[in-house]
């Protein structure tokens, strides 16, 4: 299951661990990017310009876990006589969600579909000029299925010996 987005700077890639969740669960999602031509964006951290960063919608049915950005490269721009943190060509960011504990997830959340949604928020730039920054909204859909409740069958269970 992946979606994929593209504007005048990148193409990106989302996609997830797992197209159907249940209680309990981590799944982590993944947002596959690529720079185009000689562009770059800037890595967190980065003063004077707008670093990437990735926020996700909250929602009932997860918590989210510690977005990882991947190494970034050092780059020398001449121009400005700076050398900043940047992503270009292919990269990756990750995130874990981990889903509630509820045994009928959608009984608690009200759906029978979980749609996460957020933003993928970055500035590029090629040699000669930065960009205004940019918003792109990103969206997984993910099915849930319920834990089995009930009693384990007769023949499975552990009995006492007489």
């Amino acid at each position: 299951m992946e979606s994929v987005s593209e504007t005048k700077h990148l193409k990106i890639t989302a996609s997830a661990s797992n197209a159907v969740v249940r209680p309990f669960q981590l799944i982590r999602l993944r947002l596959d990017a690529q720079t185009k031509g000689k562009m770059h964006v800037y890595a967190p951290g980065v003063t004077g310009y707008k670093p990437i960063a990735w926020e996700i919608d909250p929602s009932p049915a997860f918590t989210t876990r510690k977005l990882t950005y991947p190494t970034a490269k050092r780059l020398h721009l001449k121009a400005i006589q700076e050398t900043l943190d940047v992503y270009e060509g292919a990269f990756t960011l990750q995130v874990e969600i981990a889903m509630v504990g509820h045994p009928d997830i959608s009984k608690a959340t009200g759906v029978e579909q979980l749609r996460v949604t957020g933003k993928l928020i970055y500035q590029a730039c090629d040699g000669k000029t930065c960009y205004l920054p940019v918003t792109v909204p990103v969206e997984w859909a993910l099915r849930y299925e319920n834990l089995q409740e009930g009693r384990v069958p007769e023949h499975l269970q552990h009995r006492k010996p007489h």
